[in-house]
């Protein structure tokens, strides 16, 4: 719950806004909550809007929060800020504080041994092949900020476990004996289009099974539902080594992340631009502020 001395701070912030433009607004509430440093006050509104209304915190700005309740408001900004102070400063329901990110999906590991049956000549498919994932995102990039940084509502799910999802490819890591595999989930939709190299090629229980990088791939399945295909072409594989360092620093405890499906969200989070997305217009800087890319 609220302490008496940051309800006295909602007290004095609700009677007291200016009515003002939104650019003038934002600067008057990042003068409030961030010059004050009332860190606790802005840490409550933020897990407020996250749990209450499941708007979007690992990837969002406090004010984008803000900004996104007001847009579900039909408000602007600075009149949906007032709805929500009231609405907080009434509200009896225990706010808990969150140690870290939320995830809808938390995979859990799974451990089992490679059953070592190298294909010599794998028919449809060889070592050295290259594979393109198909496209599973389609029309959804159009909710996305790196599309379009001007939307109230924007929808993060490109950036967490989905049925969406590939259901015939899986993130994998080798033990360091290499006769166990870790499996980690499916692989996201956010690499739809990526280029991989396929590295091995086994029979596992009678199935065409292929591993690139870092994704084991049920290879007849993959191929029928279209998520991959083999090309030809001179393409530019996804450059996946640093994810690979963060999963190695994972599985022998050097992380300061939770758990491997927060790790996977922030690193495509953070390193979009590897993705090549042709709708990929605007980037997020360190404060924040959403920037159109320049060609």
């Amino acid at each position: 719950m609220l302490s008496k001395k940051e309800i006295e701070n909602l007290r004095w912030v609700h009677y007291n806004i200016p009515d003002r433009e939104r650019n003038s607004f934002i600067s008057f509430i990042k003068g409030y909550l961030f010059a004050k440093d009332d860190k606790e006050l802005e840490h409550y509104i933020s897990r407020y809007l996250s749990q209450k209304y499941q708007i979007n915190i690992e990837y969002t700005t406090l004010l984008e929060q803000i900004d996104h309740y007001a847009y579900n408001a039909n408000k602007d900004i600075l009149r949906g800020f007032c709805i929500l102070l009231r609405e907080i400063y009434d509200c009896k329901d225990e706010i808990k504080q969150q140690k870290g990110f939320e995830y809808r999906d938390d995979l859990k590991n799974k451990k089992e041994p490679i059953i070592k049956k190298p294909i010599i000549d794998g028919g449809i498919i060889k070592v050295g092949d290259i594979i393109k994932l198909g496209n599973t995102i389609k029309e959804d990039y159009k909710h996305s900020k790196f599309y379009n940084a001007s939307l109230r509502n924007p929808s993060w799910d490109l950036f967490y476990p989905s049925f969406k999802d590939y259901k015939h490819l899986s993130f994998y890591f080798p033990e360091k004996n290499e006769m166990q595999l870790t499996y980690f989930g499916q692989v996201r939709r956010i690499f739809s289009n990526s280029v991989v190299k396929i590295k091995h090629l086994f029979l596992e229980d009678e199935k065409l099974i292929a591993y690139t990088n870092l994704f084991r791939i049920e290879v007849e399945k993959a191929l029928e539902q279209r998520e991959i295909e083999i090309i030809k072409s001179d393409y530019t594989e996804i450059d996946l080594t640093f994810l690979k360092d963060k999963v190695r620093n994972y599985t022998i405890g050097i992380t300061e992340y939770m758990t491997l499906s927060e790790l996977i969200g922030k690193w495509c989070f953070d390193n979009i631009p590897l993705f090549n997305k042709i709708w990929h217009n605007y980037t997020r800087d360190m404060n924040g502020n959403w920037c159109q890319i320049r060609e």
